[in-house]
């Protein structure tokens, strides 16, 4: 079976052949049948096929009930990665929404930032940060606006 093949689709090929392996005189038992089936199934299968060899009896289950298990439990699984699909979207989403936000906020010119970039980056060290220990003292805050009053020349934490 391929990756891509649905198990319906690999079920009909699979009984196409054994159809024609009993035409050509070959007998083969349902069991036989079911194992060589659950065998072909690829290894996203595997939970399912190794516990039906263990648990039920291959001598009492056909072949339409082992295929009937397993596109059920491959209906949940396309249910379970398109849930995740939804989910990484909308982290993504998310994500870059905040992005922006916070781009927005940055570049606005209030508060302590003054245009500056955030992180330290290549070559921007503390140095060059305007409320950096050495140029504190001598900051000139008339360009600074409060958030909570909105008036310039001193912090929110001073209001």
């Amino acid at each position: 079976m391929h990756k891509k093949e649905v198990v319906v689709d690999f079920a009909i090929t699979f009984t196409h052949i054994i159809l024609d392996l009993r035409n050509l005189g070959e007998t083969m038992e349902e069991r036989k049948v079911v194992w060589r089936f659950l065998q072909a199934m690829p290894s996203k299968f595997d939970a399912l096929t190794l516990s039906m060899e263990q648990y039920v009896d291959l001598d009492k289950i056909s072949l339409d009930e082992a295929i009937g298990s397993l596109t059920i439990h491959e209906l949940r699984l396309k249910e379970r990665e398109s849930q995740e699909e939804k989910q990484a979207l909308l982290a993504r989403v998310l994500s870059k929404a905040k992005f922006l936000s916070e781009e927005e906020s940055s570049s606005r010119g209030r508060g302590r930032h003054c245009g500056c970039s955030r992180g330290r980056g290549r070559g921007h060290g503390r140095s060059q940060h305007p409320l950096s220990i050495d140029t504190r003292k001598h900051f000139d805050k008339s360009q600074i606006q409060c958030y909570n009053c909105e008036k310039f020349g001193h912090f929110t934490y001073e209001c």
